[in-house]
């Protein structure tokens, strides 16, 4: 007999190592997010994949500036600590040692809020009033650090055991579904408003072009993050540790293809035409970006990405898949039905069909 052991509950095989940044409880990451930082009226975005061991030493830091810290409190439940409070994220023992993705979503705009996502699904709403701004000189990875002097020397404390992976900084407004649509997926280290992107590995080609992958500890859009430091509760400085065994769940970046679209700019609105051919388009993924769209002073705003699938068509199968078993030769029959959504009659044939497979469309 054979069978695959898959590594956790939301994993998959995938060809060439995924690596991830592991953590033993002494030590953090840190990012230098000086030349990221946002101003008080900027949208930005963090997100991350990180794994709990069951034994922590006490509160446990995932994601944390001066400012913010995102952390697992002594019960293992997440909570984000903004200054002098602290908001409980989600009510649940994340100290499981399986991969969660989290994503905190600032949107700075009028009636804005800070969304707290954790596997996609949204877990804490603030306003945006209460959220600060992406600021200071660092981002630490599965620790938190207290300033002694406020002349630059920290205290470091809050250290996860556990693991940390593809790590990406947008300076741009990215929806709950672009989020939830692409956690699973690498991105590509151009994209619009992605201004900070650790996925820990880099792939390569080998002689028999066969993908190869190693560890990067490098930010790869090159837009100063620089590469990842590590240091130990007492401030010194030590050296990280990846492992390629039981990583996160993640797909190379989708090969996206261009679209033929038209659009129609207003004051207040711009009004995208898809005119690509429907065929093309039915049943998949639409990303719209907007981007170095300027105000009347000539400020550029931040980009925003858009996710739309689009369904044209209003013929449906009500079955998403059938199984049968037979024997040899043996001669089986069953009923598909095809459901029309709308008020409208439709023509429609059924093509492509393999030799071995008739079908009665009139019974």
């Amino acid at each position: 007999s054979r069978n695959l052991t898959l590594p956790g509950t939301n994993a998959w095989w995938i060809s060439g190592d995924n690596y991830a940044l592991t953590l033993d409880g002494t030590k953090a990451a840190a990012i230098n997010i000086g030349a990221l930082n946002t101003t008080a009226k900027d949208d930005y975005l963090v997100e991350a994949w990180f794994k709990a061991e069951e034994q922590q030493n006490g509160v446990a830091s995932i994601l944390s500036t001066l400012a913010m810290d995102l952390r697992l409190n002594a019960q293992g439940k997440m909570e984000i600590a903004l200054g002098g409070f602290a908001a409980e994220v989600l009510n649940q023992d994340l100290r499981d040692g399986q991969w969660h993705h989290v994503a905190v979503n600032v949107l700075k705009s009028t009636n804005g809020s800070g969304i707290v996502y954790v596997d996609g699904v949204q877990r804490k709403q603030l306003a945006a009033s209460a959220m600060p701004a992406f600021y200071g000189d660092k981002l630490l990875l599965g620790g938190h650090r207290t300033s002694v002097d406020g002349q630059g020397l920290y205290t470091y404390d809050q250290m996860l055991k556990g693991a940390i992976d593809e790590v990406r900084i947008w300076k741009a407004r990215r929806t709950a579904d672009v989020i939830k649509n692409n956690m699973y997926n690498r991105v590509k280290a151009d994209e619009a408003g992605l201004v900070g992107y650790y996925p820990m590995e880099t792939f390569t080609l080998d002689e028999y072009n066969q993908p190869v992958s190693s560890v990067m500890q490098a930010d790869v859009t090159g837009k100063q993050g620089g590469s990842l430091t590590f240091f130990n509760e007492g401030a010194t400085a030590v050296s990280g540790q990846w492992s390629s065994a039981n990583t996160a769940a993640l797909k190379q970046a989708p090969q996206m293809e261009s679209v033929q679209f038209s659009f129609v700019a207003s004051e207040r609105q711009i009004r995208v035409n898809l005119d690509e051919l429907p065929y093309r388009m039915e049943g998949c993924n639409i990303y719209i970006t907007a981007k170095n769209v300027r105000d009347i002073n000539g400020n550029t705003a931040q980009p925003i990405t858009w996710g739309v699938y689009v369904q044209q068509s209003n013929l449906k199968w009500q079955e998403n898949n059938l199984a049968m078993t037979k024997a040899g030769t043996e001669e089986q029959t069953f009923t598909a039905t095809i459901e029309n959504c709308s008020a409208e009659s439709e023509a429609w044939s059924l093509t492509g069909m393999p030799t071995w497979l008739t079908a009665n469309v009139e019974a």
